[in-house]
């Protein structure tokens, strides 16, 4: 009788839960998903290729996977009647099409497990099937791998806002990347030549586990170097056992102290 009681006041407790909500609140709460963006990355605005490999970026908030991409290519932007390359979760794309040099157009749009999202913002980028680079091989309008080095129009130029710097080195406003040094022209991360200093975000510390100490010196628990102290032991002088060696003993303390 209990166990029947039970399960009837279970029962209400759940139709009344329920009957809180409406059928469309629960069905917006399933069905409610935020769709993915797509980003593009690879060939930029304006750049110069003679290969049609496209890059971008899947972005979803909810952390949804990417279950499909449509790109789009076309020589104008209205996109009316493009090439249309589909698939599912790469976002790299190298495609072999027999066409004439010139601008051409290109979008993305991805989706998740729950549909699609909105076609990225188009970029323009100009076809040349002729290899057209600068010295060290880098296309025309793109980063060098030896950064922060561009490639404008076959010179290649210094330009960090674009490119870059390497970890040890900041951007300035002429696109020249500066190295990040301490007051002693030390390189961050590197140790000084003045042993045990270490330059660390700029500041020398006291690093000697690191660095080492000057000759004469010796490594301290603290990072800092300081003067080895030896400490002498006293020789204790053992007490004479027999008659004899109370008179050795004797004279030498005798004419010892002459």
């Amino acid at each position: 009788m209990k166990k029947i009681l039970f399960a009837i006041l279970t029962l209400v407790l759940l139709c009344s839960i329920v009957s809180a909500f409406s059928f469309a609140d629960l069905v917006g709460y399933v069905v409610k998903n935020n769709p993915p963006v797509t980003n593009l990355i690879s060939p930029k605005n304006n750049a110069v290729s003679n290969k049609l490999i496209f890059v971008w970026d899947y972005k979803d908030i909810e952390g949804d996977k990417q279950t499909g991409y449509l790109l789009q290519l076309d020589d104008d932007w209205r996109f009316e009647s493009p090439y249309n390359f589909y698939g599912l979760d790469e976002t790299r794309l190298e495609v072999s099409l027999d066409l004439k040099e010139g601008p051409y157009y290109w979008r993305v749009k991805s989706r998740d497990i729950y549909g699609w999202g909105e076609f990225s913002d188009w970029r323009r980028f100009d076809l040349d099937l002729n290899v057209r680079v600068c010295k060290d091989g880098t296309l025309f309008w793109e980063c060098s791998s030896n950064v922060p080095y561009y490639c404008d129009g076959g010179v290649l130029v210094e330009d960090c806002r674009r490119c870059g710097c390497d970890i040890n080195e900041i951007c300035q406003a002429n696109g020249i990347c500066l190295l990040r040094m301490c007051s002693d022209r030390t390189r961050y991360g590197e140790c000084s030549s003045y042993k045990p200093k270490y330059c660390q975000n700029g500041k020398l510390v006291d690093v000697c586990s690191l660095c080492g100490c000057p000759e004469g010196l010796v490594c301290q628990s603290d990072g800092r170097c300081a003067v080895e102290v030896i400490v002498k032991e006293k020789l204790i002088e053992e007490e004479p056992r027999t008659i004899l060696e109370y008179i050795v003993t004797f004279f030498k303390k005798l004419f010892g102290g002459l």
